[in-house]
């Protein structure tokens, strides 16, 4: 499968994360106030348990992706994702948090050294399960950080010269079907 560049455009918004597992009495000045601290904020979202946060700058977005194991407002975590149009799980959809799907990779030459050796980049890598003959990919990070920021980098995945497509793995029974996800990256049936 040769993925063309109308695959990967627009699939992420780089300034922006979504941010779940708020309280219903979070309000706009307690995430501002939160998120201030990794840089200037150009606007929050404010939705019932969750919202959107926008910064200036994308090096921002990046540190608080970074941070993902770390977020909390009133000593509750919240769960701090890239933003993006992913084909297997929206926004608030249940993710297996350690883990993403790579897939339109070349069967002949993807080795799991190659994927590794790639993803590396975005943290320590606890496995790497390539399902060769099929073309695609798990990559199990040993931390959060590591998937967000695979995913948060989605058009930059280029292995043996082609682009890869990576996509957060939903929790089993929590594809974007309702109860047909397997926990596969792209909620497989």
């Amino acid at each position: 499968v040769s993925w063309s560049s109308d695959s990967k455009s627009g699939a992420v918004e780089r300034d922006k994360v979504f941010v779940g597992g708020l309280q219903a009495h979070h309000r706009e000045d307690d995430v501002r106030k939160y998120f201030s601290y990794y840089g200037h904020i150009k606007n929050v979202h404010m939705k019932l348990n969750f919202c959107f946060v926008c910064f200036e700058s994308e090096s921002d977005v990046r540190k608080v992706l970074k941070d993902y194991d770390s977020h909390t407002i009133g000593e509750k975590w919240i769960e701090v994702r890239a933003f993006g149009r992913f084909s297997s799980a929206g926004p608030g959809v249940p993710i297996q948090k350690d883990r993403i799907f790579v897939g339109g990779l070349d069967k002949a030459h993807a080795t799991p050294e190659k994927l590794r050796a790639h993803f590396e980049q975005y943290g320590p890598i606890a496995e790497v399960d390539l399902k060769n003959d099929r073309g695609f990919g798990f990559i199990l990070f040993k931390s959060g950080s590591g998937v967000q920021l695979a995913l948060w980098d989605h058009s930059k995945h280029f292995i043996d010269g082609r682009w890869v497509d990576t996509q957060p793995c939903v929790e089993k029974g929590k594809g974007k079907d309702g109860d047909k996800g397997d926990g596969k990256g792209k909620g497989d049936k």
